[in-house]
C-alpha cells in the first residue's frame, strides 16, 4: 500500500506499507519539514484503519532502540509506544556495500558537527 496524508491539498506525510496475509509492515516514511501537528499519527491510524478492513491483524512499524541515548531515537520509541502495540525483541545490523564512501560520509559529518558546535569566530 502507498498511504498519504494532505492537508488542504499539500503532501504532509506518506508511507509504504507491503503486506501479506497477516501483517502489514512499515517499510518507508517521509514527512515535510514542518506538517501540520498531528500529521504522522493521522497517516498511520489511517494505515490501521486501512489493515483491519483488508483483514490484515496486525501492523509492524519497524525497529525502535528503547534504550538509546540519542535524543532523535528517543523520539521514534515514544512516538512508536503510543500506538499501544506490544514490543516484540529484534536485531539490527548493517554491513556498508562501499565501505570507503561511508568512511568518507561519516569523516564529512563529524566534521560538520564539529562546525556546528564550534563557536563563531
Amino acid at each position: 500500500m502507498l498511504v498519504s496524508v494532505r492537508w488542504e491539498g499539500a503532501f504532509q506525510a506518506g508511507a509504504v506499507i507491503p503486506c501479506d496475509g497477516e501483517r502489514g509492515y512499515y517499510l518507508h516514511g517521509a514527512t515535510i519539514d514542518a506538517p501540520e501537528s498531528g500529521a504522522a499519527n493521522l497517516l498511520h491510524w489511517e494505515i490501521i484503519r486501512m489493515l483491519k478492513a483488508r483483514g490484515v491483524a496486525s501492523y509492524d512499524l519497524g525497529g525502535a532502540r528503547r534504550d538509546s541515548a540519542d535524543p532523535r531515537l528517543q523520539g521514534i520509541f515514544r512516538f512508536k509506544e503510543r500506538f499501544g502495540g506490544a514490543f516484540e525483541p529484534c536485531c539490527h545490523w548493517r554491513r556498508s556495500i562501499h565501505p570507503g564512501r561511508e568512511a568518507l560520509v561519516e569523516r564529512l559529518e563529524r566534521w560538520r558537527r564539529w562546525l556546528k558546535a564550534s563557536p563563531e569566530s
